[in-house]
């Protein structure tokens, strides 16, 4: 801690001309900067384009997918959490104190307020810390009052070691390469003023070379900056982002884009997005790159396409010149490269996905299944494979020859994901082995231009069925029906998963005369008062009806099962499912209008569910006796219901203060007055992770 030569007060190292710790120029700093916050808010918006329905962090497992699929509960495409990949953490605004908290967040200014405090002129100025002396740390602190309550008093930030100031910096200016929130200058813009703050915060950024390392970006970056981030970083490993657009093609970015390939050898993650109408020249440079220090890459193409990557590589030579040896992830979006043209032996995260429109009458090129057959052969240490609208389908003689080879086995994948129609489904698995202790998400997806008959439900259902382990025992099942589709979730004990989604919303189901007749007489104004059919109704209670058939040894040993449905739903079609899930014993449902269903009734008297005992519900401050007739009826009905819990959230039982707890017991007993006296009532306090 520096004191003053006369009175030994405590000082704050602040940043001066001619400092020692100056030790690159600040005009090469400066330069370059406004071209850095220029054309931050055309990046934004080329990342919100496509990429908004494509790209999103979420997890399977792991932490992110990619992948397009249709919205369950709106018109528009939707993310699905598919891609497995780390997803970095970010830390807003950490704040440091100093007398009073600063903020180190993106607003950081090199600038400082001038107060009443003592030792100020006037009030609302502002000078630059490159201009203001050593200023005693007395005269930036609010008088103090001796602490009597316990609490810590505060620290001077000149007492926190350097290694936990760097940890700071690093996750203030880290991204995760899926981010598209941020446009891909905010971490350099964010460092250059964390290093003007102090000659302390100054110190710690220079002598960081990995923060310096995480910041590069070309777009509206000059030649000079670009150098200057990469001086600091000296050899350690980068972090790249790039969008070939308009502005890179500009002549005064040539030198930008010259500079980055040669350090190419020294990138460890690197996102190339190529724009809507551009080939991409500097990708077609970069895959012919030696990249000895990659272990992620992100391929992007934007607009109405699916490029070949095969094109982008000089003939005769392999992607990344056959040198990239530490390659674990790889994402393409919207294009595709042929596994005897890579060479990534550490590969374990890949997916490789589609995110435009299928239109049969201007059909996109996509991925063989032969080519899929050879990825999987090829990179058998693979632990997280997606694949989303990216397969096109075998013809049947090619089929039959794939069928005959023995099918490609990945013993270590951990999850696996795959978005496709019904037939490219049955077809990738058919070729590919899966390990029963793998999550699986599988989203079936059914084509406007695809015409299906009933009879189809039965080998659809087939297809599904296929991809859940028999050998696995099932505790928890979850059922969601929804217009745009319906989803099953079966949860092993060992902990694996396995979910099966059916969109539907643009099912189309031709009907032969006898379905339409019979579709005709639920359409009558009677039945027509209880649920609005549609011609895919009679689809989906096929498709229910053969998967509780195929899965009804598996649904057997199901314990709990989870219920969501939505006011617009069909849950007619469930009672032959509900009726092979003879061991449930808990149910568990999101909202209490799903008991006034039909699906829980048995025409023919067969009681459904003979081992239930308990059965959760939510409860808020909007539910009245009314909403809970449904339950009451069916509790009545069934007769061996012991306990109803009702699920109550954080926030409204925090809201009630004290007497919370005596408050929802009054509302439990006054909303169940008809409920069976042999029933136990009790609430729980809802768990964020309880999911449906």
């Amino acid at each position: 801690m520096d004191r003053g030569p006369e009175n030994g007060t405590q000082f704050i190292p602040c940043y001066v001309d001619r400092s020692p710790l100056t030790t690159i120029s600040e005009e090469e700093e400066a330069f370059g900067v406004e071209e850095a916050l220029g054309g931050e808010q055309e990046l934004g918006e080329m990342s919100a384009g496509i990429l908004g329905p494509v790209l999103r962090d979420d997890q399977v497992g792991m932490d992110e997918v990619i992948g397009r699929v249709a919205s369950m509960d709106g018109n528009d495409p939707i993310t699905l959490p598919l891609i497995q990949a780390t997803v970095a953490v970010t830390v807003e605004e950490p704040n440091i104190v100093a007398g009073e908290l600063v903020s180190c967040g993106s607003e950081i200014a090199p600038s400082i307020t001038r107060s009443e405090t003592p030792g100020f002129e006037a009030e609302g100025e502002h000078e630059p810390l490159a201009h203001i002396a050593e200023i005693p740390i007395d005269d930036l602190e609010e008088p103090r009052v001796h602490d009597t309550t316990g609490h810590l008093p505060s620290t001077s930030i000149t007492t926190v070691p350097p290694e936990i100031l760097s940890r700071i910096f690093f996750f203030a200016v880290k991204r995760s390469p899926l981010d598209l929130q941020r446009p891909f200058n905010v971490g350099a813009l964010d460092l250059l003023h964390i290093s003007h703050v102090c000659s302390l915060f100054r110190e710690v950024t220079l002598n960081t070379p990995t923060l310096w390392a995480l910041v590069p970006f070309i777009n509206h970056a000059g030649c000079r900056f670009l150098a200057l981030i990469l001086k600091r970083s000296k050899r350690v490993p980068i972090t790249v982002f790039l969008i070939e657009d308009a502005a890179l093609s500009r002549f005064r970015y040539r030198n930008v884009c010259n500079r980055l390939l040669r350090s190419f050898g020294r990138i460890t993650s690197l996102r190339v997005e190529v724009a809507e109408g551009y080939g991409g020249s500097n990708l077609l440079a970069m895959l012919s790159l030696s990249a000895p220090c990659l272990k992620e890459c992100i391929v992007i193409f934007h607009g109405h396409r699916n490029v070949c990557l095969d094109f982008y590589i000089p003939r005769g030579r392999l992607a990344f010149g056959g040198n990239a040896p530490q390659l674990r992830t790889l994402h393409l979006i919207n294009c595709y490269i042929h596994p005897e043209l890579c060479d990534f032996p550490s590969l374990i995260t890949t997916s490789i996905s589609y995110g435009g429109i299928h239109k049969a009458h201007d059909p996109i090129p996509l991925m063989s299944i032969q080519e899929a057959f050879d990825w999987t052969h090829r990179f058998v240490s693979l632990q997280h494979l997606t694949i989303v609208d990216s397969i096109q389908s075998a013809e049947p003689l090619d089929f039959r020859d794939l069928m005959d080879l023995p099918p490609a086995r990945l013993p270590h994948l951990k999850s696996f994901a795959i978005t496709a129609s019904p037939e490219v489904c049955h077809q990738i698995r058919s070729i590919l082995y899966i390990p029963s202790t793998c999550s699986r998400v599988v989203h079936i997806v059914f084509l406007r231009h695809d015409e299906f008959r009933i009879h189809d439900a039965h080998r659809v259902a087939a297809v599904a069925c296929a991809f859940v382990p028999s050998e696995l025992v099932y505790t928890i099942c979850s059922v969601d029906i929804r217009v745009r589709g319906s989803t099953l979730s079966l949860t092993g004990a060992g902990g694996a998963e396995v979910v099966i989604a059916f969109y539907t919303h643009e099912l189309n189901v031709q009907l032969s005369k006898l379905a339409r007749h019979f579709f005709d007489i639920l359409c009558l104004p009677v039945l027509a008062a209880l649920h609005k059919f549609v011609s895919s109704d009679i689809f989906l209670c096929r498709l229910w009806q053969s998967l509780a058939s195929n899965l009804q040894s598996m649904l057997a040993s199901v314990r709990t099962l989870c219920l969501s449905f939505d006011t617009r739903s069909t849950p007619h079609i469930l009672p032959a499912f509900s009726r092979a899930l003879t061991g449930v014993a808990t149910i568990v449902t999101d909202n209490l209008s799903a008991w006034n269903y039909l699906c829980f009734a048995s025409p023919s008297g067969v009681m459904i569910f003979p081992n239930l005992q308990n059965i959760e519900v939510p409860l808020d401050d909007n539910v009245a006796s009314t909403d809970v007739n449904g339950l009451a009826t069916f509790i009545q009905w069934h007769g061996g219901v012991d306990l109803v819990s009702f699920r109550v959230k954080p926030q409204w039982l925090g809201r009630m203060g004290v007497a919370g707890s005596e408050e929802i017991r009054c509302i439990v007993a006054t909303i169940t007055t008809n409920f069976p006296p042999s029933v136990a009532l009790d609430w729980v306090e809802d768990q964020e992770d309880v999911i449906f």
